[in-house]
């Protein structure tokens, strides 16, 4: 497989009076024939030109072929570099999305928490009988049952809101995850 990659602009002359042989000769390259270093010649009959290389030819724009070796030398060079890079965020992420199913879990225990008290709370200023609440509430004063239940179930509210945002980023930063790894399977499939 060969790539081209342009050449930078000092090097443009004229197609005309291209000619890659003497250029390869000074830089001590074989000649064009062996070289797997080439430019698009307009004035050589034997190689059919294209559209593509006619377009590339009259702009005055040269390009010349990268090797298979040179090629797949890069690929494992941007590989080695990226593999590392890749392996850290994936980590990352992995310990960020491990907090975050914590702090999930811990909310809904709370919210659990919260709607049973909710619910012993009703029961008991619903339930006769109840003097063992009423003596409590006797000793330290505390806001009425409506103003409780009416912060329980704010904070409920809140609870709930919060639980919602955390699975959204949970699932976010999964979707995340999956991606980069697509990514990174991606890149690894060019440098192999």
């Amino acid at each position: 497989m060969l790539l081209l990659r342009r050449l930078p602009d000092a090097i443009h002359r004229d197609p005309a009076d291209h000619n890659p042989g003497p250029r390869c000769r000074r830089r001590g390259l074989p000649p064009p024939c062996q070289s797997p270093v080439l430019a698009p010649r307009t004035s050589d009959q034997n190689i059919p030109q294209t559209k593509s290389a006619d377009r590339h030819a009259n702009a005055h724009q040269h390009f010349e072929l990268v090797s298979q070796g040179d090629l797949q030398t890069a690929q494992s060079l941007l590989s080695s570099t990226i593999a590392p890079e890749a392996d850290r965020l994936l980590k990352e992420t992995e310990k960020h999305i491990h907090r975050l199913e914590l702090k999930e879990r811990k909310l809904i225990a709370d919210s659990e928490l919260l709607e049973t008290r909710i619910a012993n709370s009703l029961k008991k200023s619903g339930a006769p009988g109840g003097n063992a609440g009423q003596k409590h509430a006797a000793t330290v004063p505390t806001p009425g049952p409506n103003e409780d239940e009416a912060m329980n179930v704010e904070k409920l509210k809140k609870l709930k809101a919060q639980r919602q945002r955390l699975a959204y980023a949970v699932e976010r930063l999964e979707l995340e995850k999956r991606q980069k790894e697509m990514q990174l399977k991606k890149n690894m499939s060019y440098g192999a």
